[in-house]
């Protein structure tokens, strides 16, 4: 069976939904994952040599005013959209050292990929050419 849009539409109102925005809601870490992460970088870090490079890695997006979206949401109920402040994206690859947190590694690209995070540890590398090792944890 084929519905036209408006057919569509009709439909949805008919069986209680309604198009309207959704409720956004700040985004919140999850503690017990937060405490298992410490655990197991706590590991890590003992078993290490303290001449080996520790880096968190992680590729950002941030964007600025966001706005929530519309949606067919059932009569009565509210969709909770988490948000951060953000409209307009950057791409942000980075890494920082863990043993030396002024030790950043940043790099602005048009997309985090495979390329540029090759990129981005190559000069990892380079900035620690002495280190026995490399540790890299990813966010």
């Amino acid at each position: 069976m084929k519905y036209s849009v408006s057919g569509t539409a009709d439909l949805l109102y008919r069986i209680g939904f309604v198009f309207k925005k959704t409720t956004g809601v700040p985004c919140e870490c999850d503690i017990e994952e937060q405490k298992k992460f410490v655990s197991k970088m706590s590991k890590i870090f003992k078993l290490q040599d303290a001449d080996t490079v520790i880096y968190y890695a992680d590729g950002v997006h941030p964007t600025h005013n966001c706005r929530t979206t519309c949606g067919w949401l059932e009569k009565g109920c509210e969709f909770k959209q988490p948000m951060v402040s953000g409209h307009d994206r950057v791409n942000i690859n980075a890494l920082i050292n863990a043993r030396d947190v002024t030790d950043v590694v940043m790099l602005d690209y048009a997309s985090v990929n495979a390329e540029s995070t090759q990129t981005l540890y190559q000069k990892a590398l380079e900035r620690n050419p002495d280190a026995k090792k490399n540790h890299n944890n990813f966010g």
